[in-house]
């Protein structure tokens, strides 16, 4: 994440964070329109990309997405995973940052790892 300074009514310089741009261009062509995997089965959808809270718990995983509304769809895992809606300006509010290093796979397979490291921390 940038720093960029930023003036105040009082002249003073304060530092002001900039918010990673979640949603590249690459990752809105070849993320699907909402309700576009609705009859698929999980091995058969693709995660497109993966946000994260740095600071705590907090994991989003796309498979879905509207760029007029910016609404997304995937796994959402903030201590409980579930499948469901998500906004991208929401996650930009709250300094989420976009996995630059993510490889797209199936759903199937981030629900299996997911359910494996829950499994881990309630042992």
């Amino acid at each position: 994440m940038k720093i960029e300074n930023a003036n105040t009514p009082q002249g003073k310089t304060q530092r002001k964070a900039r918010t990673m741009k979640l949603i590249t261009k690459a990752i809105e062509k070849s993320t699907p329109a909402l309700y576009a995997n609705e009859n698929k089965t999980t091995a058969e959808v693709a995660v497109t990309a993966k946000f994260f809270f740095p600071y705590g718990i907090g994991t989003w995983y796309m498979t879905e997405y509207d760029p007029k509304t910016r609404i997304a769809f995937g796994l959402c895992d903030i201590g409980f995973p579930e499948l469901g809606y998500f906004t991208i300006d929401e996650l930009e509010a709250n300094r989420i940052e976009r996995d630059m290093y993510f490889t797209p796979t199936s759903l199937e397979s981030v629900m299996k790892q997911t359910a494996a490291r829950h499994n881990e921390r309630n042992e």
